[in-house]
């Protein structure tokens, strides 16, 4: 989850100037950005209830992929399409990864375990404050953020494979 968080913290975070570099006017990337944020509150609550019906371990893996491929979106240049297909696939899965991390947990571990395995947990995603140097690093070092966005498609990839491997949780059906 730190590894997924990072990349959401970082690319949230410079979205709007994303969008303006890549030609979108003011207005138009400070929309992008909003419509994305919007599109990740809608996802908040439906990845949860996703939960709710199929084994956490599996909607998150799907929730992950997602998230991957949406960054994928960010590398095409100078196309309304794809940044419109952006906030729509990257918004709503990454509305996803905050509010479905508890649920994994007790999940995975039980929720009489949760208070005790969710305070370890919460060190590990400490991680996702890389994302905000990754994103500016990845600027200042290229004049763009697609080495960023690679890398954060990497992250993503690695958190996806470190969740399919997670073992059947206690409170998961068979």
């Amino acid at each position: 989850y730190g590894l997924c968080m990072a990349s959401v913290l970082g690319v949230m975070f410079q979205l709007k100037p994303r969008f303006s570099d890549v030609g979108f006017d003011g207005k138009t990337a400070m929309n992008l950005m909003a419509a994305t944020a919007l599109a990740g509150a809608a996802g908040k609550y439906f990845w949860g209830r996703l939960c709710d019906r199929f084994p956490a371990r599996n909607v998150v893996a799907v929730l992950i992929a997602l998230n991957a491929a949406g960054l994928g979106l960010l590398l095409v240049p100078h196309s309304l399409a794809a940044a419109v297909l952006f906030v729509a696939v990257y918004g709503f899965s990454m509305g996803g990864v905050v509010s479905t991390q508890p649920v994994l947990i007790a999940a995975t571990f039980g929720r009489e375990a949760f208070p005790s395995i969710a305070r370890y947990v919460w060190v590990v995603v400490g991680l996702n404050c890389i994302g905000y140097p990754i994103m500016g690093g990845s600027f200042d070092m290229t004049g763009s953020y697609g080495a960023a966005y690679v890398v954060f498609i990497v992250f993503n990839v690695v958190s996806l494979c470190l969740i399919a491997s997670l073992r059947k949780g206690l409170r998961e059906p068979k």
